[in-house]
């Protein structure tokens, strides 16, 4: 018994470690591993064959799929609408949750609500409300003596109004990043600049948004790759579609590996967007370096 003390004592930094590495490389590694072999063959799901190696064929077919190429435009202009609007709405609740008043707490609360719902549970929702026919999106603009939209039913409306899902749920996450860099401010540049009486425009212009470059940054990179990789809600609300219009990089590979049961080209696919992704990932974050 003693041994076993002994050795337990010894070994332990090392024995309770090893079971979250195992559940990593189980969870994490060996996909990740399993779908670069599989870009590197052609395999049919199903196919009494195994995978059979074709080198770099499948990414040279990608380079050339217009419709690959498609929803790497759809991809990121869906994420860039996205930023665009999430960073200066999250600014502006972060400058109001900033504040001290009564209820703030409670008020702090309600606005996180949005991250804690499920993404299909939102999906789903939003799905009624968009509806042409009977839902409250509609109303609301009948009611004010405007024409009806058909929200995700048009190929000219429906990024717009998947973008507009996102920033509803994502906004208060990145109000409250920017919050968290906001109490860190020092107080030494604000009470200079009202000596000097500077107005709270130009003290937000000069002071707090040079001190909050970094946060803005981080919260930049976070948002950035998270909407990227965006997938239950788009794959819930349209499928993709209308027309494909919002079919984006991981929906694409999703139909190409599980509808189409081209597993080694589906995995290519998603290969190639991984390393997009890293390639902007490490970009951001030298710049986030240089802030």
């Amino acid at each position: 018994m003693n041994k076993i003390i002994n050795f337990l004592d010894r070994y332990l930094y090392i024995i309770f470690p090893s079971f979250a590495l195992l559940v990593i490389i189980g969870l994490m590694i060996y996909p990740m591993l399993y779908s670069i072999y599989l870009s590197f063959h052609e395999w049919q799901l199903g196919a009494l064959s195994g995978p059979l190696f074709v080198g770099f064929a499948n990414f040279n077919k990608l380079f050339s799929d217009s419709a690959y190429i498609r929803s790497l435009s759809i991809t990121f202009l869906y994420s860039f609408l996205c930023l665009i609007i999430e960073i200066p709405f999250g600014m502006i609740l972060a400058l109001i949750l900033n504040k001290s008043f009564k209820s703030i707490t409670w008020i702090r609360n309600i606005f996180l609500l949005p991250i804690l719902v499920t993404p299909v549970a939102i999906s789903l929702i939003w799905v009624m409300m968009y509806n042409p026919s009977i839902g409250i999106l509609n109303y609301f603009l009948r009611g004010l003596g405007l024409p009806p939209s058909l929200w995700i039913s048009s190929t000219s409306t429906v990024i717009p109004s998947l973008v507009l899902v996102d920033v509803w749920k994502w906004t208060p996450l990145v109000a409250l990043i920017l919050l968290g860099g906001l109490k860190s401010l020092p107080s030494s540049p604000y009470e200079a600049v009202k000596i000097d009486g500077a107005t709270t425009f130009q003290t937000f212009l000069y002071i707090t948004v040079p001190l909050l470059k970094p946060t803005i940054m981080a919260a930049l990179l976070i948002r950035f790759i998270d909407s990227l990789k965006t997938f239950a809600v788009i794959y819930t609300m349209t499928g993709g579609g209308p027309a494909q219009a919002s079919r984006t990089t991981y929906l694409f590979a999703y139909d190409t590996s599980f509808k189409y049961f081209r597993m080694g080209y589906g995995s290519a696919a998603v290969m190639v967007f991984f390393f997009i992704l890293l390639i902007i990932s490490f970009a951001l974050t030298k710049l986030k370096k240089q802030t």
